[in-house]
């Protein structure tokens, strides 16, 4: 009878450490996909951080514009006082204009600015542009450029448009 039960001990011997080998492979790759699945949540949260930088600069900016051009519309010799406002005659503004800041009460991280340029009279369609002696359309032209920045710094939006008073 002793015979018979070293042999059934001596059968299982192979099979030592096989199945803690696979386990440990096992948890070796639900690791590293655990890993790669954290490190795409953080770039895809990333992303939407920044597309929500991006919107609010845009509405800021356009809220900016939309600004400019109700003063205009409604309240144009008080604008045309201000420094933010560029007669045609006038020389270019530059890389660093006066801006103007109507937006008082407002919710969004910084506040947007903007600064108006007179475009040139357009002559009648009759008269040569050379010509000295020209009737400048009755409606004039603006140019409004609005600037704001989003949630961050680094979310910038400068929008343009043309206004026809």
């Amino acid at each position: 009878m002793k015979k018979m039960f070293k042999s059934e001990k001596m059968g299982n011997t192979s099979e030592r450490g096989s199945v803690l080998v696979i386990a440990l492979v096992i948890l070796v790759v639900l690791t590293l996909m655990a890993i790669a699945g954290v490190q795409s949540t953080s770039v895809q949260e990333r992303m939407a951080g920044n597309m929500r930088d991006k919107d609010i600069s845009f509405q800021s900016a356009e809220a900016a514009l939309r600004d400019a051009e109700l003063a205009l519309r409604n309240d144009f010799e008080a604008l045309a006082a201000e420094d933010c406002f560029y007669p045609f005659d006038d020389p270019a503004p530059g890389t660093n204009p006066d801006l103007c800041n109507h937006l008082l009460n407002t919710s969004f991280p910084s506040t947007p600015q903007f600064f108006i340029r007179e475009l040139p009279p357009i002559p009648e369609p009759v008269e040569s542009l050379e010509s000295d002696l020209f009737q400048a359309a009755t409606p004039s032209l603006y140019r409004i450029t609005a600037e704001s920045a989003g949630g961050t710094a680094d979310a910038v939006t400068i929008l343009q448009s043309i206004y026809k008073r």
